[in-house]
């Protein structure tokens, strides 16, 4: 057995005991070797037991916490709560469409033991591959597909909810628009961004036109795993109420936002389609609400960009001409309603 550094012997017996019920391959004489794969805000172990394949995973909230709600255990509790709605949900899912098991919590711990979804994820993915997806996109296509699959079938089951209350959502759209017109000194006129935030603000106002229901909250590339045979989605940190668009919104945006690279701007309305595609095989959406989403989502990219410190000459040319590319994003929205409509 190697033991993990900095976690607690009581906590460590916990975890392969749950493991060792979870798993028929595993018994108290299956040796577990730990190995810390994350150490940042928090600390992710990957637990690798001796006479099976598959892994488990620990998360450990409370170490070096970046955020105040990392120490409350409800926060924790509604954490474990919305992955174990989320597997229910997809229960019915063919077996090529996963996520994250969720098998243990101790909160006195501040820690969740869960399975381990296999693959890559679909951001290292992306950028380790560049040539590839520039010659083949079909291949990425199918790829994206399935990610509209997982989220179609997710949305279709989730119990319906109300529009939650937009206004601390509306107030955080104000507040980035008013910092990302500092920071763009006049590379758009300023009528533009203010037409930005209306048209985002109209659709989120539509109220009870729009779809609600508990949302994976962060459906982004980092957090869907893609191997050959499935895609799996792992982190459901921000699941919540929200406006279902949003998710779609979050991954759309971020197809459009990989376009940048030179070449691949004729690839983003294939990708998108395949995306969507996937995502119409279980549900449907008003693509005005999505049109929003996916500016909202973009403005954030934009947003970050704005708040970045560069240490580098290449880093901010590199910057500048991110920003550059979002803001023409942006500007053909606002002149054609359906810009990133793909399907009619």
């Amino acid at each position: 057995m190697i033991t993990p550094v900095n976690i607690d012997s009581d906590l460590r017996i916990k975890c392969q005991n749950a493991i060792i019920e979870r798993s028929e391959l595993c018994s108290a004489t299956t040796r577990f070797e730990w190995t810390e794969i994350y150490s940042a805000d928090r600390r992710i172990y990957l637990i690798q037991p001796d006479n099976t394949t598959r892994p488990f995973v620990l998360k450990l909230r409370h170490e070096n916490p970046d955020n105040p709600d990392d120490l409350d255990k409800n926060d924790l509790q509604k954490e474990f709560t919305n992955l174990q709605n989320a597997w229910v949900t997809l229960s019915n899912c063919p077996p090529s469409l996963t996520m994250s098991e969720p098998i243990r919590i101790w909160t006195e711990h501040y820690a969740m033991l869960i399975g381990y979804c296999s693959g890559k994820d679909l951001n290292s993915l992306f950028n380790s591959s560049l040539p590839l997806w520039l010659l083949t996109p079909s291949k990425l296509g199918k790829s994206f597909y399935q990610v509209g699959e997982w989220l179609g079938h997710y949305h279709r089951e989730v119990d319906p909810c109300e529009v939650p209350v937009m206004t601390d959502k509306l107030k955080y759209l104000q507040d980035i628009m008013d910092k990302i017109k500092q920071h763009d000194a006049g590379k758009l006129p300023e009528q533009y961004w203010s037409q930005v935030e209306a048209r985002i603000t109209q659709s989120w106002n539509r109220g009870s036109n729009l779809k609600a229901g508990i949302i994976h909250g962060n459906f982004a590339f980092r957090n869907i795993m893609s191997s050959q045979d499935h895609i799996g989605l792992v982190d459901f940190e921000n699941a919540r109420v929200d406006l279902l668009a949003q998710d779609i919104g979050q991954f759309a945006a971020e197809i459009i936002y990989k376009c940048q690279y030179p070449g691949f701007g004729r690839h983003r309305k294939l990708w998108l389609q395949q995306f969507f595609n996937g995502y119409h095989t279980h549900c449907d959406f008003s693509f005005p609400e999505l049109s929003a989403q996916i500016a909202y989502h973009l403005l954030l990219h934009r947003y970050e960009l704005s708040q970045r410190k560069h240490e580098s000459p290449v880093r901010k040319l590199l910057s500048n001409y991110r920003v550059s590319y979002l803001n023409k994003q942006l500007k053909s929205w606002l002149d054609t309603a359906d810009y990133w409509l793909v399907l009619k």
